[in-house]
C-alpha cells in the first residue's frame, strides 16, 4: 500500500530549505570564491580601461565554480500538528519502502540511513510498530542553458573600442531527485509527517560519495522531524 496519494504526490518514478552540510575546506573554498569575486569588482573600480566581455567572463567562470562547489539539497515538509508524537516508540518500514524502486545498493544505503535518523530520536525497530516509514521518489530531467560571448571590445588602432561578438550556447542536461519519506501512524493508516529532499543527482558518484550523499541527504530531512535526537 503506497501513502503517498494522501498528499497529492505523484508516485512516477521518472524529478539548500536547508543547506547540505559542507566539509571545511568546501566551506573555506566558497568564502575565497567570495573574496576573489569582490577583488574582480574593486579592479573594475581601479582601471581606467576595463575589457568588459572579459570581466563578465571572470565573474561568470568564478560564480558558476562556486555554484558546482557549494551545490545544497532543498528541504520541506508538512505534519500534522494535532498528533502527539511523543506516543510513537516503535517503527517499521512498509513493504513497498523495503523493495524501493532505487538500485539495491542505494536502496540498502538509504534505509540504514533512515534507520540511523530513527535510532537517534529514540526509536527501536518492530515488527508490532506504532508508526510505519513509506518512501516515494520523483525523477525529472532538466535543461540548462549556459551563454558565452567572444570578441566585442578591444584596444585598436585608434584607440578603445567595441567591434563583433559572437554569443555561443551550451545546453546541460542533468537529473533532479526528490525523495518523500512518510511517517505513517499504524492504526489509522494517515500520514501524520512528511519530509521530502531535492537535489541534483551525480549519477558518476564513486560509492563512498553516494553514501555520503544519501546520509546527508536523509540528516538534512530529518532536521524538521517532530522528535529531536537523544543520542
Amino acid at each position: 500500500m503506497s501513502y503517498g496519494v494522501r498528499f497529492g504526490i505523484s508516485t512516477k518514478i521518472g524529478k539548500s530549505g536547508a543547506k547540505l552540510v559542507l566539509s571545511e575546506s568546501v566551506r573555506s573554498f566558497c568564502s575565497t570564491l567570495t573574496t576573489v569575486s569582490q577583488d574582480l569588482v574593486n579592479d573594475k573600480q581601479k582601471t581606467t580601461f576595463i575589457n568588459l566581455n572579459l570581466m563578465k567572463t571572470r565573474l561568470l567562470f568564478i560564480l558558476s565554480i562556486a555554484l558546482i562547489a557549494c551545490s545544497s539539497i532543498t528541504t520541506s515538509y508538512d505534519y500534522d500538528k494535532t498528533v502527539d508524537f511523543t506516543k510513537y516508540k516503535t517503527y517499521n518500514f512498509t513493504e513497498e519502502a523495503k523493495k524501493f524502486g532505487i538500485q539495491d545498493l542505494n536502496r540498502d544505503r538509504l534505509l540504514a540511513a533512515i534507520d540511523a535518523e530513527m535510532t537517534k530520536r529514540g526509536f527501536t525497530k518492530s515488527e508490532s510498530p506504532d508508526a510505519l516509514i513509506d518512501l516515494l521518489g520523483k525523477l525529472e530531467q532538466k535543461t540548462t542553458a549556459t551563454a558565452t560571448n567572444s570578441g566585442g571590445y578591444g584596444y585598436g588602432r585608434y584607440g578603445y573600442g567595441g567591434g563583433f561578438s559572437t554569443t555561443t550556447v551550451n545546453y546541460d542536461d542533468y537529473t533532479e531527485g526528490t525523495l518523500f519519506i512518510n511517517f505513517v501512524d499504524k492504526g489509522t493508516e494517515k500520514i501524520v509527517w512528511q519530509g521530502r529532499g531535492t537535489k541534483t543527482l551525480n549519477e558518476t558518484a564513486s560509492p563512498e560519495k553516494r553514501e555520503a550523499n544519501i546520509k546527508n541527504g536523509v540528516s538534512m530531512i530529518y532536521q524538521k522531524f517532530p522528535i529531536k535526537p537523544t543520542k
